[in-house]
This record gives structure tokens, sequence and C-alpha cells, in this order.
């Protein structure tokens, strides 16, 4: 069942629970932004900025980081449905704290803030005193010689987590995590040294064997565990293929065949099932494999997770394969309609359109302005209505919940690229507000933003007519 959080009414809810995070002002900071993914595997990312006295609202599908913008190292893991407060520790670094006094909870929450505190970030290129050594001084006794720190490191953070959960108990699964995202950096440090001391490493003949070490660690993973060990799949996989190791797009056929018969070489188990389901998700992006061989991949796949995963995939690609007519939208409810039938419908009164879009900065700082507007003039006559140009319904959905849209007047595009309104209305870039009168003709193709004085003068000149 999907939950709501008391006090807070989300437009829709789309995915599995919710987390409600309030600032009460105990931060120092006047705006905190973060970033988190919607799920482990194929989750839209998302970001969010903590305000003083603005709660924010994340839906999740199940337990992941977030992680906040910056560089700055804060770092949680949250789970779904539970309620957060965030405040500012004593070494001034920012902690949340579970509104239900679950200590427990409040330990894994905060574990991984706690360990990059205390022993340095993940996922350093080399540690001290290797930051500022160049390729000209590369060595294999070098490498190795960090390469045993890495080995070392591993073992310090180890040991962290189980003093910690001695003085502040967690659930088991929570500590066999702990020691599982730890080893899967472990393996993230020791590809990225590999990836740096590359040439060297296969002058002295040692490249491919320290790539098989790598590897038998990944073959022998029995559980899916984090991010990073999906990273460190991917990069292996880009290596056996001699590709850029940081490639994530498939663009051709040949190429998403050749990638997976890499995967059934060199992988197994876990790594396995990971790598053959990411690679149909990364290649019907951009080529039309949805029909190709789909049932044999399937049965491939021995993790139910993945198998899941690849049906989620198949048959997104399939709904998106429908051919939408060019104006049709689609409501937070999941109702159909038309720009024009919304026009029609709102007839006898003033429209303002906002037109926006979850990644545009610009476009989320103007709508509690025009939130404000639309309060100001309620019960005139007047229809605010709020169309999205995501290319993600997810990130749409998620957006409009945050921003508290209107349920009832909030739309998506359902054929974006090949929407006429927006080459008729010559829409290159948003923001953007349209104004139609109360026959539902344009008043203003490109109206004032929200907020300003023109705006509300011109809406006022109209409300009279």
């Amino acid at each position: 069942m999907y939950k709501k959080i008391t006090g807070i009414s989300p437009a829709c809810t789309q995915t599995d629970s919710s987390v409600f995070i309030k600032n009460n002002g105990e931060l120092n900071f006047p705006d905190v932004n973060f970033y988190y993914s919607d799920s482990f595997l194929s989750g839209a990312i998302h970001t969010f900025t903590l305000k003083k006295d603005t709660p924010a609202t994340l839906f999740l599908k199940s337990a992941t980081f977030i992680k906040q913008l910056g560089g700055t190292g804060s770092f949680f893991y949250v789970y779904p449905a539970c309620s957060l407060k965030a405040f500012q520790n004593t070494d001034g670094y920012i902690e949340f704290k579970d509104l239900n006094g679950n200590s427990e909870k409040n330990n894994e929450i905060n574990f991984f803030q706690k360990l990059l505190y205390a022993m340095g970030p993940f996922n350093s290129t080399f540690p001290e005193p290797y930051y500022y050594l160049d390729s000209a001084h590369y060595t294999t006794g070098i490498f190795y010689k960090i390469q045993s720190e890495y080995y070392n490191l591993k073992n310090r953070r180890l040991l962290f987590s189980d003093s910690f959960t001695v003085r502040s108990p967690v659930s088991m699964h929570f500590k066999g995590l702990t020691k599982r995202i730890i080893s899967d950096v472990s393996l993230q440090d020791s590809i990225l040294l590999v990836l740096k001391f590359k040439n060297v490493l296969i002058k002295n003949k040692v490249y491919q064997n320290e790539l098989y070490k790598i590897l038998s660690t990944i073959n022998n993973t029995t559980i899916f565990s984090s991010e990073y060990f999906a990273l460190v799949c991917n990069t292996l996989l880009n290596l056996f293929e001699n590709k850029n190791p940081y490639k994530v797009s498939i663009y051709s056929e040949e190429e998403y065949y050749a990638s997976i018969d890499v995967v059934r070489k060199y992988f197994k188990n876990m790594a396995k099932d990971f790598l053959l389901s990411d690679r149909y998700r990364r290649g019907t992006k951009n080529i039309d494999l949805s029909e190709n061989n789909f049932d044999s991949l399937l049965r491939e796949v021995v993790n139910l997770h993945f198998k899941n995963d690849l049906l989620q995939t198949h048959h997104k690609i399939k709904k998106e394969q429908i051919v939408y007519n060019e104006n049709d939208l689609i409501g937070l409810k999941g109702e159909r309609t038309t720009v024009e039938n919304l026009i029609t419908k709102h007839k006898g009164k003033l429209i303002l359109l906002d037109l926006w879009a979850s990644w545009c900065i610009p476009c989320r700082e103007n709508l509690p302005f025009s939130k404000k507007l639309e309060e100001a003039y309620k019960g005139k006559k007047i229809d605010f209505i709020y169309i999205s140009l995501d290319q993600d319904a997810m990130r749409w959905k998620v957006a409009s919940i945050s921003e508290a849209l209107n349920i009832q007047n909030s739309f998506s595009f359902l054929n974006k690229k090949q929407t006429n309104f927006i080459r008729n209305y010559e829409i290159p870039e948003i923001p953007r507000y349209m104004l139609f009168d109360k026959n539902g003709k344009i008043l203003a193709a490109d109206a004032p933003a929200p907020g300003s004085n023109e705006l509300t003068k011109l809406i006022d000149e109209n409300l009279k007519n």
C-alpha cells in the first residue's frame, strides 16, 4: 500500500512510500541541497532543497542514499516510510533524527555520515601521501603499496563499523549491509587504482591479472548491496570491452549484442544478472531492442529482482512505442486529455498556463510565486494550469508533489518530441507563462513571470471584462 505522511497531501503516490524531512531552523545553513535516487538500480535521480520551516517529501521504492550537493561528504542511508528532522550536531555537520524516536533507525541513518567524518570520504583517488603523484613517478612498487593501503583502509572501516554497532545498536540486516558497502567501495578504489596505473601495469604484464582479481571477487558476490557494486561491474565490463571505463550509453544493436557476449564470457552469478538487465535497459534508450530475444534473456537471468527489472524496462519501452496525438496530456491522477480540451473545459475563466520541468531551476524557483498567485485569486474567475515538459514521468510526478502543485491542474505532455503546441507558439525555453481569456483566446503568448506587478495588472484588467 502507498503511504501518506500526516499533515502532507501529496498530489499522487506513485512509489512505495514517503520520507518526510523537516527543518525547524536548527541548521546554520539557509538552504541545503541534496540529491537521491528513488531506488538503487534504475530509479530516477531527484534533487531537493531543505529550507527553514519548509518540509521536504521524498518518494522511495527502496532504501537509498541521500547525498548533499557540493562535495561536502554528507551521506545518509534512508529507509522508505520514515519521518526525519534535520539538525546540526556539535561537530558542525548535518544529521537526521527519526521523529518517532527510534534510536536504532537514528544509528542507521547517520552511520555513513559518521564513518566518512571519522575516516575520510569514499572514492578518493589516492590515499595520503599520494595525492600529488603524477604518472611520471608511477611504478608497480608504488601501485602495490597504495593497493595495500587501500586494503588497510577497508579493514579500518570495517573495524569502525564493528565498534560503532557495539556502542550504537543497529539491525542485523544493516550491520551486514555496511560491511558489503565498505567492501564494494574498496573494490571501486581498486579498479580506479588499476586505471590510474594502467600503462605501467601493461608494461609489466600484470594489468590483466589485476582485472581478473577484481572480477573473481565480483563473481563470488551473491548479494547486490549498493550502487558501488553496480559501478564496479559496469566499469569492469567496459574495460573488458576495451571501451571508455565510464561509458554508459549503447548506440547500436551491434554494440549491444557485443556487450552481452562479453557479459556472458566473463561474469557470473549476481554480477551477470545485474549486467544483463542493465545492458538491456541502457540499450533500449537508443535502439529498438524490445522484441529481440527478450524471452531468452529473461530466462537467462536467475535473480528475481533483476527479472522484474527486465520486465519493467520491457513494459516501459512497449508503452513508449504507443503513438500519442500531438497535444495529448496526462494528469497526475492518470487521466488523459489534450491542451485544447483543457482550454475548452476552463472556458468562462482566464487561464494562466505555466510551462515548466523538474530539471529547470528557474521554473522551480518561480513555482512558489505561481502558487501564491493562485491562492491570491482563489474564488475568482481564473484557473492556473501547470504543464511539464519532463521526459521522465517519475521526475515530473515527484517534483509536482514536492512543489505541492494542484492535483487537478497538473499535467505532462505524452509526446514531448512531437508536440505542435510547443512549435506553434515558438517556445524555445522555459519557464514560459501564457494567459488565455475567458473564451479560450490567447491574451499573452509570453506573459510576465508570476510575482511581477505586470502579470497581476494584466490579470486584474482582464478579470473585469
